[in-house]
């Protein structure tokens, strides 16, 4: 098993309409009383986008880590430890899409009214964060909590689907409080190419900006240093863990019937693969990208266990925080 996972190709990707969102977040910055920005647990570090502390400055903000029931819960404390000593915030740790901890926000921008009603006689809070961490889907949990309103914003599965900051909504009525979504913004300045990595694994970017075997690469990678070692190979019918990336997705091209059409197949002078006595099929058949596509989606459903991909040792915080990255190492 390797011990090391190296890569080195770095993603580049800033959608104009991401662009235009940070713009607008700083001219209309003078009317955003509070910042609640939304990162995904499972890369608590990684999905810090340093854009925002430049265009919000002290302005109050709440740090949301959400998707916390994909990410190992024992990481929790300490991230949030790390997070007040080494950049002062206020850290809460959610599930949106099953409504966990979503009141506690509603709650923060209440008090902030009521204990200051003169200086805040309404409250408008902005939602940030990287594409696909759950935004919307919070967003609308907030409005059906405090105005009790069916869902206003678009959810996807894939990065991109909020594409403009949208017109404000009411979500509570006393005090009056009003939300506005953003797009997913991406951080242009991602310092290594294994950061790359982690965000395209957790679907942050458009997966056409990552060779979806390199992302299941380096999946597979992750899982046999985990404690998810003896138990992912089951997820996907194999009977012991591999290290062979191919083997693993011609495998899961057998068992699920990813086989390309004749006309697209490519010939290569490789052996046949066997996975027993009656599997064998020649490695040109096997609809390879496919197969690494559906590997990465059973990470991101939580297949394979919860798996958090920052390192969240103290030292490994301290260097996360403090930009002492080795841009070629596993992080």
């Amino acid at each position: 098993m390797r011990s090391v996972f190296r890569y080195d190709k770095p993603i580049f990707w800033y959608p104009t309409h991401q662009a235009k969102a940070l713009m607008q977040l700083k001219k209309g910055i003078h009317h955003i009383d509070l910042v609640v920005e939304v990162r995904d647990t499972r890369i608590p570090f990684t999905s810090i986008n340093t854009q925002f502390d430049q265009i919000f400055g002290n302005r109050e903000r709440l740090v949301v880590y959400n998707k916390a029931d994909l990410a190992n819960p024992n990481f929790q404390r300490i991230i949030a430890e790390s997070c007040l000593k080494y950049r002062n915030e206020k850290t809460l740790f959610t599930t949106a899409s099953k409504g966990v901890n979503i009141k506690m926000i509603l709650d923060t921008a209440v008090q902030k009214c009521r204990l200051e009603p003169h200086r805040y006689p309404y409250l408008s809070m902005v939602v940030v964060g990287p594409p696909n961490v759950g935004k919307s889907t919070l967003i609308n949990q907030l409005r059906q909590l405090g105005a009790g309103k069916a869902k206003v914003t678009p959810v996807g599965k894939y990065a991109g689907v909020t594409t403009a900051i949208q017109t404000r909504v009411k979500i509570y009525d006393d005090p009056p409080i009003y939300l506005v979504d953003t797009p997913g913004i991406f951080d242009p300045h991602i310092s290594t190419p294994i950061q790359g990595l982690k965000i395209s694994l957790v679907g942050s970017t458009n997966d056409r900006l990552t060779e979806s075997v390199n992302v299941a690469d380096y999946l597979l990678f992750r899982l046999n240093q985990s404690h998810h070692k003896l138990t992912w190979p089951s997820v996907i019918g194999l009977k012991e863990p591999s290290d062979d990336i191919y083997y693993v997705l011609s495998h899961i091209c057998v068992q699920n019937k990813f086989f390309l059409p004749f006309e697209s197949r490519i010939k290569r002078m490789t052996p046949k693969i066997h996975f027993g006595p009656t599997e064998e099929h020649s490695f040109d058949q096997y609809d390879i990208d496919r197969a690494a596509q559906h590997m990465i989606e059973l990470y991101r459903e939580g297949k394979f266990g919860r798996m958090t991909l920052d390192d969240c040792s103290k030292e490994g915080i301290h260097k996360w925080l403090t930009n002492q990255q080795d841009p070629q190492l596993i992080e």
